[in-house]
């Protein structure tokens, strides 16, 4: 399966480094923000891809978007709970 990668497509990340260079006036700082938001974005959809395609039933699809796995590991705590 080819794995496709949209760049730029997710406004929380450029949100989120617009925001830490509007607050430190750095480009290197905001840049960074902006890597590690999609960093942990991009980490999470992976982890949450095995139940995506349980659900769904499509094979090799993640959703890597700030709203969708922003809600993960809330999600996964609260799964556990209930189910103890």
């Amino acid at each position: 399966m080819k794995r496709v990668l949209e760049v730029g497509k997710d406004v929380k990340i450029r949100g989120a480094g617009t925001l830490a260079y509007a607050l430190s006036k750095s480009y290197v700082v905001g840049l960074l923000v902006a890597l590690a938001t999609a960093a942990i974005i991009f980490l999470l959809a992976d982890r949450s891809a095995p139940l995506v395609k349980d659900f769904f039933g499509l094979e090799g699809v993640s959703l890597p978007h700030t709203a969708t796995v922003g809600w993960f590991p809330l999600t996964m705590a609260l799964n556990w709970l209930l189910e103890r």
